[in-house]
């Protein structure tokens, strides 16, 4: 699927359907899934990292997204913007070369440790905030699971092997359970401009008889009232009480009143 629309740069959006976490203590699947996306894109060394954007320089950004704890159907979803000179076809082979290693060679030891350690890090230190613990209770009770099981999970996790990782990349990360989305970036000037602020309607200064009025319009913001209150004294006069609207003379300009005022003209 391509989209056009007016952008800088284009965009790359490949979603596999992939299984979500419905037995916290059986399933394996999502928890492996879970590491596969920390092994692509979990820390600044990652693999889409060193590879796509420092070494080959082949993307601009990439970025892995998968969240096992849902209520609907789940998505294992990898993203990215081509590097200046690159092309979205370019971006998306260096992708798949990437998934056919992993899918061929597996993950190491070593990468697997480095993304586990991550996970429990953050686990830990996040449980020093009192709104990350509320938040964290609060989506995994609304999507369904008991927050008694955020232990367990964590557990899960630690225990997932790479030869796992590397099952549920054959099993998922194929061609049969793949939606591309691409934006097909358009020229900005064929964006409308966007409208001109309004202006502010400034008060107005008028003379009845022996008296002096400044108006201030109605129907405006409270900050641009304030402005307009505030620029009262740049018009030549220094307003001394506040008029009932109801009293306003004829020869106001509109009988719709904000403010009304006495003023005096300013020595």
């Amino acid at each position: 699927m391509t989209v056009k629309a007016p952008a800088d740069l284009p965009y790359l959006i490949m979603g596999y359907r992939a299984p979500v976490l419905r037995d916290v203590e059986k399933n394996w699947e999502p928890y492996a899934l879970e590491m596969l996306a920390g092994v692509l894109d979990g820390h600044e060394a990652a693999r889409l990292n060193s590879s796509l954007v420092r070494d080959e320089k082949i993307a601009n950004t990439v970025d892995v997204s998968y969240d096992s704890t849902q209520r609907g159907p789940g998505m294992f979803v990898v993203s990215g913007v081509p590097n200046t000179g690159k092309t979205v076809a370019e971006l998306e082979q260096g992708l798949r070369r990437e998934f056919v290693k992993i899918i061929t060679d597996g993950v190491s030891d070593e990468e697997l440790k480095r993304v586990k350690a991550q996970v429990v890090a953050a686990q830990i230190f996040q449980r020093d905030s009192m709104f990350f613990q509320a938040r964290q209770i609060g989506s995994l009770e609304t999507a369904g699971y008991s927050h008694k099981t955020i232990d367990l999970m964590i557990r899960k996790l630690q225990e997932v092997t790479a030869a796992q990782v590397q099952e549920v990349a054959k099993k998922y990360l194929a061609d049969d359970s793949l939606t591309i989305a691409v934006l097909d970036p358009q020229p900005l000037a064929s964006r409308k401009p966007a409208a001109a602020p309004a202006k502010p309607d400034l008060p107005d200064v008028w003379a009845a008889g022996r008296r002096i009025f400044v108006r201030i319009p109605i129907g405006i913001g409270r900050a641009s009232r304030r402005l307009a209150h505030a620029a009262i004294p740049s018009l030549g006069v220094r307003p001394l009480r506040r008029v009932d609207r109801s009293r306003a003379p004829a020869s106001a300009p509109t009988p719709r009143l904000e403010s009304l005022f006495h003023a005096t003209p300013i020595a």
